[in-house]
């Protein structure tokens, strides 16, 4: 496993007002973070280090102030090898300072910005140890695994914090300190290199109304095109978007038509991230 690129496993999303059919006690809660999805493959016995995020990439040179020496500190001496998978986040807990640090290409400006904008990696998830597969093993087993392994809090590296509390309690919870939502793990499910329903979230979201500027149909954020709006494009999910939109355009004209978004937050620069169409209103 160290040297393959593997799929991470990935959550289904869930609306909020939907916690209550779940049976509550069988879930692990954690904070969702806002940084990018990382798979860490450790190997000091042979000096081996790699960086892998969701999409299959090695990011290991966007992120030289990880590597085998920094980390063997706050891992177990009866480590020898591991794969972990966790959240790469800025410290300072903001996605607009990660990104800084994540699109960096040029190895003098990866140097100057490693400094300026420190990262830590939150693990949540052990797949190999020793050289043996932990994928088979219960969730809350690979999480004692995970505790007995790793120090639990560094600058560096930090363990993810899990509970079983009331979840709905906790989603608010993450929402007032303006936290990016939760993640829910069935306790029981093994580790799956796919997309899988035992792992479950919720995110955030905010709505808000916008003045539509018009229609642009190359758009990619859309399956029947964007509508143009004053705070970025806002995708419509169905034909039927589309008709109705065509149909005000006839009847009201352009400068009446408003659309309502969904997003999850919006950027230093007051831009919507990912907005989500909800419907059209006249004025």
């Amino acid at each position: 496993m160290l040297n393959e690129f593997v799929k991470p496993m990935l959550c289904e999303s869930l609306d909020v007002e939907k916690i209550t059919q779940l049976q509550q006690d069988r879930w692990l809660v954690e904070r969702k973070y806002d940084g990018e999805r990382s798979l860490f493959f450790i190997d000091f016995q042979k000096g081996y280090f790699r960086i892998q995020n969701r999409y299959l990439f090695d990011k290991t040179k966007t992120y030289p102030e990880f590597n085998l020496s920094a980390l063997k500190p706050f891992i177990s001496q009866n480590v020898l090898s591991c794969v972990l998978d966790g959240e790469l986040i800025a410290q300072s807990n903001s996605f607009n300072d990660f990104q800084r640090r994540s699109h960096l290409s040029n190895s003098f400006k990866i140097k100057i910005m490693k400094d300026k904008i420190p990262l830590k990696f939150v693990v949540f998830d052990i797949l190999m140890l020793n050289d043996k597969p932990t994928t088979a093993m219960p969730l809350i087993a690979r999480k004692l695994l995970l505790t007995e392994i790793l120090k639990q809090h560094t600058n560096l590296l930090e363990l993810s914090h899990f509970t079983s509390k009331n979840i709905r309690k906790f989603f608010d919870e993450i929402v007032a300190d303006n936290g990016e939502g939760i993640v829910m793990k069935y306790f029981n499910s093994p580790y799956e290199f796919a997309r899988s329903h035992n792992w479950l979230k919720i995110k955030r979201k905010e709505t808000e109304t916008f003045k539509v500027l018009g229609w642009n149909e190359r758009s990619g954020r859309g399956n029947y095109g964007s509508l143009k709006t004053t705070n970025g494009d806002v995708g419509l999910l169905s034909h039927v978007n589309k008709e109705e939109y065509d149909r005000l355009i006839k009847e009201v004209g352009l400068d009446k038509i408003w659309v309502e978004a969904e997003f999850q937050e919006k950027t230093k620069t007051g831009k919507m991230r990912f907005p989500i169409f909800k419907r059209l209103e006249v004025r």
